[in-house]
């Protein structure tokens, strides 16, 4: 995530910079480590990755 996002209205919905990355960064993390991908046969991406 970069400036230019919280700068074109993002801005409002987090305090600070640190706290947009914070949420970008635990947004990722559920991504790739909580979330099943019906693309993947429900399984999660680190999943995957780990098998390789």
């Amino acid at each position: 995530m970069n400036e230019m996002v919280l700068r074109e209205g993002l801005d409002d919905l987090f305090v600070d910079y640190e706290h947009a990355q914070a949420a970008v960064r635990e947004a990722v993390w559920l991504y790739n480590y909580e979330r099943p991908h019906m693309s993947l046969d429900l399984y999660k991406p680190a999943e995957i990755h780990c098998r390789s």
